[in-house]
């Protein structure tokens, strides 16, 4: 399953907090980092990736509140740090793009801040890169090229010699060198 990013546009995974093992911004201790980090302004409204149901909205002292939609028995999106707990009771069902809470500061946080994981179930730790379910519709755009002016025909100058006389030897560098010769040879 496909899910679109429930943040807005203009905000992206900040790339020192991926998926993965990195030392974590608090304990300064390499630490397995379950999800991605999405710096945004408090209250920023997030929406549901995918339809989905609402299984869980608490709180917790390391995440502060938390939300999770289940989208699938196997695909569970979780979002901590937000403002305040969800407006929406467990249980309620979403589409895709419904907003579903806010963002914020709470818990364990060095500022405002998404913490986003996707899991294979509602189970702390079962998680996987979230970032391989993000999908982007591939929209081809064509660049707006002015075409190119057609050149010009350019018209042969051919010199024909006079019956009786020689071919005249004319060209641009001839020309240049002979006008060059002469000014030379006046300056002497």
């Amino acid at each position: 399953m496909r899910l679109v990013q429930p943040w807005p546009e203009g905000y992206s995974i900040n790339p020192g907090s991926p998926y993965g093992w990195r030392v974590h911004p608090i304990t300064r201790k390499k630490k397995f980092h379950h999800g991605v980090d999405v710096a945004l302004p408090i209250g920023t409204v997030l929406t549901a990736p995918a339809a989905g149901e609402i299984v869980h909205h608490g709180s917790g002292a390391s995440g502060g509140f938390t939300l999770i939609v289940r989208h699938a028995d196997d695909l569970f999106t979780v979002y901590y740090h937000l403002a305040k707990s969800s407006h929406l009771p467990k249980g309620t069902k979403v589409k895709r793009g419904d907003p579903i809470a806010l963002s914020g500061n709470s818990g364990a946080s060095t500022g405002p801040h998404l913490h986003w994981e996707v899991r294979r179930s509602r189970k702390w730790g079962d998680t996987v890169d979230p970032v391989g379910y993000l999908g982007r519709e591939e929209i081809v755009v064509e660049p707006a090229v002015d075409p190119e002016p057609e050149p010009e025909p350019v018209e042969e100058i051919v010199v024909k010699p006079e019956p009786g006389r020689p071919k005249p030897n004319w060209s641009p560098s001839a020309a240049l060198a002979r006008g060059f010769n002469r000014i030379r040879r006046a300056v002497r």
